[in-house]
């Protein structure tokens, strides 16, 4: 792994944030977080 970037070692999840406004990584515990007054529109 030496030379690989940090990003490319990370596997590709899905977090679904529009349910609560959040989500954390299961992975790296990374929390995201919509900022405030934001709204996810389905389609």
């Amino acid at each position: 792994m030496a030379g690989m970037a940090t990003w490319n070692t990370h596997p590709k999840v899905f977090l679904d944030v529009a349910r609560t406004g959040q989500a954390k990584c299961p992975y790296c515990s990374t929390v995201y977080r919509l900022k405030d007054g934001e709204h996810v529109h389905s389609h």
